[in-house]
C-alpha cells in the first residue's frame, strides 16, 4: 500500500512540475511574441505623443475664431500602417483657401516627411450630414436583433457599414447612398467598424 502511495504521489508530483514547466515554457513563449506587438504599439503611441499637440497646435491657431471652417476645408487622420514610418496625413478640399494653406506650411515645418497632404474627393461635411440618414436607414431595414456598426472612415471618405445585413439589405444601402458608402456583410455580433 505504501509503495502504490508513493509511485502515486511520484507521478502526481511529476505531472505537477511538468505542468509548471510548460506554463513558464508557454509563458515565455507568449512574453517572446507579445514583445514586438507592444513594441510596435509603443511606437504608434509615441508618434502620435509627439504630432497631435503639433497638428491640434496649428489647426487651433488659424481656426480659433472660424471653427466650422476647418471641417469644410480638411480632414485628417494618423497612418499607422508602417510603424516604423507613421504619418499625418491631411485630405484637402479647399486646397488653396488662405487658411488651410497656413496650416499646412506650418506642418511642413514641423512634421516634415511625417507629413502626407492628398486632395479629397467628398468632402467630409456631406458624410457627416449624410451620416445620421445612413444611421436611420440601416435601422429601419435591419434585423431588431441583428448586430451593424456604421462610421465615417476618413481614410476612404466613406461612410461604413458593417452588419448582420442579407445580400438583398447590402445592395438597398449600396443602391440608396452609391458612392458614399461601403457596406460589408459581417455574422458575428457586437461588430467593429474598423477592419
Amino acid at each position: 500500500m505504501q509503495k502504490s502511495t508513493v509511485i502515486t504521489l511520484s507521478l502526481g508530483a511529476a505531472v505537477i512540475m511538468a505542468s509548471i514547466i510548460g506554463f513558464e515554457l508557454q509563458k515565455d513563449r507568449v512574453v517572446k511574441e507579445t514583445v514586438p506587438v507592444a513594441n510596435e504599439a509603443q511606437k504608434i503611441v509615441d508618434f502620435q505623443k509627439e504630432v497631435i499637440p503639433i497638428v491640434e497646435s496649428a489647426i487651433k491657431q488659424e481656426y480659433a475664431n472660424k471653427p466650422n471652417l476647418f471641417p469644410k476645408q480638411a480632414d485628417y487622420y494618423y497612418d499607422n500602417a508602417d510603424v516604423n514610418s507613421p504619418k499625418v496625413v491631411f485630405i484637402t478640399y479647399q486646397e488653396n483657401a488662405k487658411e488651410i494653406r497656413s496650416v499646412l506650411k506650418v506642418l511642413k515645418e514641423r512634421l516634415g516627411s511625417k507629413l502626407v497632404v492628398r486632395k479629397g474627393k467628398v468632402n467630409p461635411e456631406i458624410l457627416r450630414n449624410l451620416y445620421p440618414k445612413v444611421a436611420d436607414y440601416v435601422n429601419s431595414i435591419s434585423d431588431k436583433n441583428s448586430s451593424y456598426s456604421i462610421g465615417i472612415d476618413v481614410p476612404s471618405e466613406r461612410i461604413m457599414v458593417r452588419g448582420q445585413l442579407s445580400d438583398k439589405q447590402a445592395a438597398d444601402i449600396k443602391q440608396k447612398y452609391g458612392e458614399y458608402v461601403n457596406v460589408i456583410v459581417d455574422d458575428r455580433n457586437n461588430i467593429p467598424v474598423n477592419r
